[in-house]
């Protein structure tokens, strides 16, 4: 397991799942991650990736993740832009 932290996000990746932070709900696939607004409270947010292609959630994630930690994405996930607003 792979440990992931910032002052504003923190993420568990297993090597194991290819899958790890997301869920499908009826159909369509949502990010979920937990992040660190100020030092004393945390928050479970949870993004709709809008698309049904398991193959493109994955590539949304991982875009998501990546400003997440590069420090241009803020903590909520609303900030971070995965691409055009309908469903695959």
């Amino acid at each position: 397991m792979t440990i992931h932290k910032n002052d504003q996000a923190s993420v568990r990746i297993w090597a194991h799942n290819p899958d790890h932070h997301l869920y499908n709900n009826n159909g369509t696939w949502w990010l979920h991650y937990t992040a660190y607004p100020t030092p004393l409270t945390t928050q479970r947010l949870r993004r709709s990736l809008k698309t049904r292609d398991i193959t493109l959630a994955r590539s949304r994630r991982d875009a998501v993740l990546a400003q997440l930690f590069s420090g241009r994405g803020g903590a909520h996930p609303s900030s971070v832009d995965i691409g055009p607003n309908s469903a695959a």
